[in-house]
This record gives C-alpha cells, structure tokens and sequence, in this order.
C-alpha cells in the first residue's frame, strides 16, 4: 500500500500541515500509520475522505457537522461531488446574470452619455426585479424578442403602453362603461401590447401578473393604479378575448 507522508498531502493539495494535524487532533482525518520517524501517513482511503471534508466545507458544512456525516457512512465520494457540482452550477447560474445585468448597464451607460447614479440605480433594481420574477428560459426569449424588435419599435411600444394607459385612465376617471366600444378597443390595443411581449407564452404571461400583483412600482409607474385600472377593464378584456 502507498503511503503519504503528511507533508507530501499538503503539498498534494494545497492544505499546510498545522490544517491536517488540527483535523487528526478533532479526529476528523486521522493517519492509519506513522513513519519510523514518527511522521503521519495517509493512504489512499484518507485521502478520498479528505476530498470530502474540503467539498463538504466550500458547501458551507462546519467541521463537527462534516465529521457526523462521514462517520454515519451515509455520505459517499459520488454525493459529496455531486453537491458540490450543483453548488457550482448555482454560482455560475448566478455570474452569468450578474454579467447580462453589467452588459445591460454598461450598454445603457453608452447610450446615454447624461446617466446618473439614480438612474443607474434604479436600473439594476428593475433588471434585480426582473430576475426575481422570470426563469433564465423566459429571460432569454425575452431578449431575443427585444433583438428582433429592434431598439426604435421597443421605444415606440414603450409610448404606445403610455398613451394606452393615460387613455384607459381618463375613460375611467370619466365613468365610460367598460363595455362600450371606446374602451373595448382599448382592451383589443391592451391585448395586442400583451401579445407582442409574451409572444403568446403561458409562462411569460403568468410572470408578467405576478409582477404587477406583487411589485408596488413596475418601471416607475404605481402598480396599484394599474390594478385598479385591470380590474375596470376587466369586462372589456373579456369580451375582447371571447371574439
């Protein structure tokens, strides 16, 4: 059998030897040998088990807790790997829309010479918004729906939303009934914007209701008021959606 002297596993894996003497001493990675010299010695068995320890550990896992789930002989090599890997895909999950969110930014920085801290700041808290409601999935076919858009059309569907809301308010404010013909073609442009950004998509849809339902502002505007606005149109939307 082959053994490591203690010195030649922290140079293996980078620990230092105060590290492997204080997991011998809580008896956490003990030697099964020593040298003639006295030196501790590891075979391949403590080895895999120190593998363990250090995965366990990057998971957050204390040393006591690392100790009761290897000496209960309910954690193997392949789990203790297989969590770490999960934990990676969540950190790198996680980069990669910390990059998008940077590339966003930055983008907006470049077309606006004028941007401000506010504005800054209010952008990462819609674009953090944002993540929070929508699957990576949906955020990708997002983006590629915004691409084959094109900047100018998303500018003009952005004017449309508001021009379509300060209508449906004003009909509102002014007791139009929800059923008449103005505001059911309101409905028909309310349905239509809807359509353009969902591309039809139950799930986009759906996250789209939770945003308003839950977020008091949405991209400046008091969602309060729009569900105010929702539940007036109601009637509308649903004739409109019957033809």
């Amino acid at each position: 059998m082959t053994y490591l002297r203690i010195g030649e596993l922290a140079t293996a894996t980078g620990l230092t030897v105060r590290t492997l003497r204080h997991y011998d001493q809580i008896g956490l990675l003990q030697p099964p040998a020593r040298s003639e010299s006295g030196y501790r010695l590891y075979s391949e068995t403590e080895v895999r088990r120190l593998q363990q320890i250090r995965s366990l550990q990057s998971l957050g896992f204390s040393l006591q807790q690392i100790g009761a789930m290897l000496d209960g002989n309910a954690t193997s090599l392949a789990d203790v790997i297989g969590w770490q890997l999960d934990a990676v895909d969540r950190e790198l999950a996680t980069l990669q829309r910390l990059r998008a969110r940077l590339h966003s930014v930055s983008q907006a920085i470049q077309q606006s010479v004028d941007i401000d801290i506010d504005e800054l700041t209010t952008l990462m808290k819609e674009m953090t918004m944002v993540e929070k409601y929508y699957t990576e999935e949906q955020l990708e076919t997002l983006a590629a729906r915004r691409d084959a858009y094109g900047d100018e059309q998303i500018k003009a569907f952005e004017q449309q939303w508001a021009d379509l809301i300060a209508r449906a308010e004003q009909a509102m404010a002014e007791g139009v009934d929800p059923t008449s013909e103005p505001v059911l073609e309101i409905a028909r442009e309310w349905s239509g914007l809807v359509q353009a950004f969902t591309g039809n998509d139950p799930g986009i849809h759906q996250s789209v209701e939770q945003v308003w339902r839950e977020e008091n502002e949405v991209h400046g505007i008091d969602t309060a008021s729009i569900r105010d606005l929702m539940t007036w149109l109601a009637p509308a939307m649903e004739l409109v959606s019957e033809k």
